[in-house]
């Protein structure tokens, strides 16, 4: 009787693990829709939509928010002892710049109260940035004529966790920051990252979790569209990321498997 030859006997299994190698690798595979940020194929060239965010609020100060308080009058001398010392960021780095907005700003306390000089304590938690700057003024026009307060919030801090290219905690200089803003600082998302993304917000009642979708032009109308201070933006990676990890497992595994059939066959 005329026996095939070795390696022919072995063809069908080759032929099933490259079958079974390419469906791993095909279903790994991102579709470019998933990756496109406010996807709307039925807008037109030159075409312009207006979206309205709706239940869009200022952001209410919480106690450790660190305020910049500066007052301004004719009498700079007088002034001055309101006013943090080393404030002048000219020849500072950022982080340094940083920095000194902290250390000579005013902590907002844990019974909602900054202390200015003088002044003593003024409520402002649950106020907005401008309602603490109207306060502030008010407490400030019982000892100066002519007085001007300029009151910012300078703890807007962002944290950025998962798949972007630079993860990390994040200073925000803009009072309407955009998700797309605090993910432009991390440096985009990686394309293994779910366009899908979670935003933790931190309140006096707890912490709210909002999941928006990147690719929703609608997203432009949500709550969760513009940043608060101490947001945290957290990316998963796809689905598609786990199974190109497992591949290359697989891929090992099966050529240990294949070595080793390769040598029985070779016995036999």
């Amino acid at each position: 009787m005329c026996l095939p030859p070795k390696s022919a006997a072995i063809q069908p299994y080759f032929f099933s693990l490259f079958v079974i190698l390419l469906c791993i690798q095909l279903s790994s595979c991102i579709s470019n829709k998933k990756l496109v940020y406010l996807r709307d194929e039925e807008m037109k060239l030159d075409e312009v939509k207006t979206y309205q965010p709706q239940n869009i609020e200022d952001y209410r100060i919480q106690a450790n928010d660190v305020l910049s308080i500066e007052v301004l009058s004719p009498d700079p001398n007088v002034t001055g002892m309101f006013n943090g010392k080393g404030k002048n960021t000219n020849n500072m780095s950022f982080r340094q710049a940083e920095a000194a907005f902290f250390l000579t700003g005013y902590s907002v306390s844990e019974q909602g109260n900054v202390t200015l000089p003088f002044a003593g304590p003024i409520a402002v938690r649950g106020k907005t940035v401008t309602q603490a700057n109207d306060a502030i003024q008010l407490e400030i026009n019982n000892y100066l004529k002519n007085s001007t307060v300029i009151t910012k919030l300078v703890s807007f801090n962002i944290t950025i966790l998962g798949e972007v290219r630079a993860p990390g905690r994040y200073t925000v200089f803009h009072s309407k920051a955009s998700i797309f803003h605090g993910i432009g600082l991390a440096g985009d998302l990686s394309p293994r990252g779910k366009r899908q993304v979670k935003v933790i917000r931190q309140t006096d009642a707890g912490s709210d979790v909002f999941v928006v979708d990147l690719t929703d032009p609608q997203l432009l109308e949500k709550k969760a569209y513009y940043l608060q201070p101490n947001d945290i933006i957290y990316v998963e990676p796809m689905g598609a990321v786990t199974s190109r990890n497992n591949l290359s497992l697989l891929t090992t595994f099966f050529a240990g498997i294949s070595t080793l059939v390769l040598v029985l066959n070779y016995l036999q």
